[in-house]
């Protein structure tokens, strides 16, 4: 009997020093409640890209999926099941002027859910302007390779550049919004470029290119 007792105790003293009496739910801190963090998105313009981000936290496992549950996206955008682990997008490109409410379910790996409601609004069409730094393009030099670029924004894209007065230097010529080829003459060279949008809007600068 004295054998047995001192076992029991030795027993008794090593299950405390490891824990291994205590229950899971003692040793393991419970798991943090899954939110959706995002509080609201931003508005958006119709023929502009539009990209935004809804993030969640806490739950048990990931990736979170997310899932519009009622309402809708304004047209033309998108919400994909995740993007990275607890976090999705919106995108694409609005096609009319709206506001649109939906509400938006995350699920972690345990199927425990959490829902929030957002809202968008949809703006007119931003005005379209040509974005170039200057109108005095990179200079060139004759028989050299020659490669530069119109940029724009606002409106409803594609765009469609075109040369509506003056003349590129001779050996260049525009495609889409590039301007590229070998120059074959010096001199400075005054054009106008125009864009026009998928919408008709249009806007025009006046570019100047020298070639040495």
């Amino acid at each position: 009997m004295k054998k047995l007792g001192i076992s029991i105790l030795v027993t008794l003293v090593t299950t405390l020093a490891l824990g291994v009496g205590l229950s899971p739910a003692a040793n393991v801190a419970a798991a943090e409640p899954l939110v959706i963090t995002t509080t609201s998105l931003g508005d958006g313009n119709v023929g502009t890209s539009y990209v935004n981000f809804i993030t969640s936290s806490g739950g048990q496992g990931t990736p979170h999926r997310f899932k519009v549950i009622s309402g809708k996206l304004p047209d033309g955008l998108r919400m994909a099941d995740s993007y990275g682990m607890q976090s999705t997008v919106i995108t694409g490109t609005p096609t009319r002027v709206q506001t649109t409410t939906f509400t938006v379910r995350v699920q972690d790996q345990t199927g425990h859910t959490a829902t929030r409601t957002f809202t968008i609004t949809i703006n007119p069409t931003r005005p379209l302007v040509i974005t170039n730094d200057s109108s005095t393009l990179w200079p060139g030099t004759v028989g050299s390779s020659y490669a530069t670029s119109f940029t724009a924004d606002g409106g409803t894209q594609p765009y469609r550049w075109s040369i509506v007065a003056g003349q590129l230097p001779p050996g260049l010529r525009l495609s889409g919004n590039v301007v590229s080829g070998t120059p074959t003459a010096a001199g400075t060279f005054t054009f106008t470029a125009r864009v026009t949008d998928n919408g008709g809007q249009q806007a025009s600068q006046q570019f100047t290119i020298t070639i040495n």
